[in-house]
């Protein structure tokens, strides 16, 4: 009876050392998974969609390649050489008064004159209907540099990926670039942008891909 008793509260003890824990791990995932949804919401609800999101090409015929991009005409991949064809008659592609954030970002090939070319710039220009420049930036293109050593160990590592189709792990790499930070839209009475013209200092860079991401700034949460 003695062992029995002195066992018995050790063992209710125990019992709701483990319920207890128990309930506030439930609780804390409970809170956690609910956080997460909540993030999620306001993620996806709330995250800015790009206002222009553009494949580039550039005009290699150029000393300095050179890339217009209408923000105002219905197709941006070609010119439509018999009529001008806008969004509408005095439409804005960019919101009067807002700011945006303006982005790059290159897919550049792993190549031996990308890694010897170093740094070169590319010269962004914001213009409006009357053909006046609103904005201007020059920012630099500068190519992650790998040592042959690296190059060759990750043609190594990475060589049974070619056959599933994948041989662009390793033959390109990516840089981003903020070309315009806070770009203010003229107000209404003013002009708006209608062209994005980009223009690489060198046509040496060996440039696979390229797209210009114009982002609307979320002032009233920011």
């Amino acid at each position: 009876m003695i062992k029995e008793y002195l066992i018995d509260p050790f063992k209710n003890k125990f019992q709701r050392f483990i319920i207890t824990w128990l309930q506030v791990t439930i609780f804390f995932f409970f809170i956690y998974s609910l956080s997460l949804i909540i993030y999620y919401f306001i993620y996806s609800r709330l995250l800015p969609t790009p206002a222009i999101q553009q494949s580039i090409y550039f005009d290699y015929t150029r000393e300095q390649p050179q890339a217009t991009v209408s923000l105002t005409a219905v197709h941006r991949q070609w010119t439509n050489l018999k009529a001008k064809q806008l969004v509408g008659a005095g439409a804005r592609a960019l919101k009067s008064g807002a700011m945006y954030d303006i982005e790059a970002l290159l897919t550049v090939a792993k190549s031996p004159r990308n890694l010897e070319l170093g740094k070169i710039a590319i010269t962004t220009s914001i213009i409006d209907n009357s053909a006046e420049a609103i904005a201007k930036s020059i920012r630099p293109v500068v190519v992650p540099y790998y040592t042959d050593t690296y190059l060759f160990l990750e043609t190594i590592f990475t060589f049974p990926t070619r056959f599933f189709g994948l041989p662009t792990t390793t033959d390109s790499s990516r840089v981003f670039i903020t070309i315009m930070r806070d770009y203010q839209e003229p107000y209404l009475g003013f002009p708006g942008a209608e062209i994005v013209e980009l223009v690489l200092s060198s046509a040496q860079l060996d440039l696979i891909d390229m797209e210009l991401i114009i982002l609307p700034q979320l002032n009233f949460i920011t």
